[in-house]
Order: structure tokens, then sequence, then C-alpha cells
């Protein structure tokens, strides 16, 4: 990469990857063609994020949650077009939180667990409809955690790993699955 950075959202979208924000980034949007092994610069975020979500779904990228002004939980979403090289905001997060996991399932993105506002984890669960730009509430995670990885396989969504209020010594070990 150009630069250094942590804490980092990163999606695959049109065979290139994005790398969004993080420290060392704050609303830098890098993009690495893997087929020229060439990195280079899109336009920046609309505001500062670490600890965000991203997603691609409909040609389009989006970042979701994170923490902006230091550890503030956000409930923003903004979606990023690379063809015109363009971000918009698009219909904020039920809940805010930093440090969640975010995937796609059915053209929707689920987007799980993380720290709310009161710096505690939330068991959220919520999915994005990018055709709609609406949330809907679904089933709540079993364990609330935060810095938790997300995967979708054959029509189901895991949540996986994480910790609990962002403590390294209260690591998990945990594997929800989640069946539409």
């Amino acid at each position: 990469m150009p630069d250094e950075r942590t804490e980092v959202a990163v999606a695959e979208l049109g065979g290139k990857i994005y790398v969004v924000g993080g420290f060392g980034g704050e609303r830098a949007l890098l993009e690495y063609d893997p087929a020229a092994d060439r990195w280079g610069q899109r336009a920046p975020l609309p505001q500062a994020l670490h600890h965000a979500g991203a997603a691609a779904a409909g040609g389009r990228l989006y970042v979701i949650g994170g923490y902006a002004g230091g550890w503030a939980p956000v409930d923003a979403v903004y979606e990023y077009d690379p063809a015109t090289d363009r971000w918009r905001e698009r219909a904020r997060m039920p809940t805010a939180r930093g440090a969640l996991a975010v995937g796609v399932l059915e053209g929707r993105i689920h987007a799980v667990g993380g720290v709310g506002r009161e710096r505690r984890n939330t068991g959220a669960h919520e999915a994005y409809d990018p055709a709609a730009d609406r949330w809907t509430r679904l089933a709540p995670l079993p364990t609330p955690r935060d810095h938790l990885a997300a995967a979708v396989v054959t029509g189901r969504f895991y949540a996986i790993g994480g910790r609990l209020d962002g403590s390294y010594a209260r690591n998990l070990q945990v594997n929800e699955e989640y069946d539409p």
C-alpha cells in the first residue's frame, strides 16, 4: 500500500480491492488493481472513519458505521460509485456503532455487533437494502461483541470471533450462524 494504516475497511468490487479510512488513512480511499499490480487514490470519504464496515452490492461500495472524532460511534452509510468517483450519503443505520462486521446476503448488506454509544457491545443485526435505501432490524446477534469477522456462505451469514467490550483479554472463539 502507498501508506501505513490499521483498522481499515476493505471490500472487493469489480475485480479491484478498495481500502477505506482507518488510523493513518482517515478519509482516504485507495483502489488496488491486482491485474496491473497498481494502487490509486480515489475520492476521499465524506467523513474521517476508522473501525467501519465495507461491502460491495449492486456495483457500488458501501461504508457503514465506524468511529469518528476519536471514538464516537456513527450511524453513517456512504455509497461510492467507482464509475463517477463520487460518494453520497444513504439512509442512516438504526444503531450507531464501530468495530462491527458486515456481509452481503441475498443482495442486502447485513451489519452485526460492534460497540454502541454507551461504549458497550451491541447485538444489533440490521440489514440494508441498497435498492430501497432502507434498513430492517433482524434477529439480534446471540453473543454481542466487537472486532468480529463475517462471512456469507451458501445462503447463511456467519459472525465469527471478536471480543467483549474492546478488551484484548476477552477474545472469543464463538461462531454464530444466521439463516434468513
